[in-house]
């Protein structure tokens, strides 16, 4: 288990406001567990019958998916190897959600198990979003990492058409 974690955003592909985790709580193989704070004012904050400017609950796939990138990213650092720039939500299954929206101002704990990894880049996540001590949201995602060397031939590829 490491201890001393790095900055998030050391770990995610993220910037700006959709980097949507605020800081690594907990990594030991095959499980991490990451913090979200849903911001006051944040890019994806709407009314909800009585919270104002809360989170829809299905942002919670993309939080999950977050989770399973710190994940990947962290475990890339402690093998040697660069932070990967992208990564893909291939889908999820079982998405089931226990509220409508994460309330503004809210500290959501993002946990995520790897079911499935592959040398070819596809991953599967078992991950929950919980609130002190109850599961807020849950669900499997299925997730792809690109070889670096692809994601560099898109690079020139895109610099090339402009």
């Amino acid at each position: 288990m490491i201890l001393d974690f790095p900055e998030i955003q050391a770990l995610l592909p993220h910037r700006g406001q959709l980097a949507l985790l605020s800081k690594v709580l907990h990594f030991a193989p095959p499980k991490m567990e990451v913090e979200a704070r849903v911001a006051e004012a944040g890019l994806f904050g709407e009314d909800s019958g009585q919270l104002h400017n809360a989170m829809p609950s299905w942002i919670g796939i993309e939080l999950m998916a977050q989770g399973a990138a710190a994940y990947i990213g962290l475990l890339a650092r402690k093998e040697g190897r660069p932070v990967p720039e992208a990564g893909y939500l291939l889908g999820t299954r079982k998405f089931t959600a226990q509220v409508n929206a994460f309330p503004a101002g809210a500290v959501l704990r993002v946990q995520t198990e790897v079911i499935y990894r592959d040398d070819s880049g596809l991953g599967s996540f078992a991950c929950k979003i919980v609130q002190q001590e109850t599961v807020l949201a849950e669900a499997t995602i299925n997730v792809y990492e690109p070889p670096a060397e692809q994601i560099k031939e898109a690079k020139t590829i895109k610099q090339q058409a402009n």
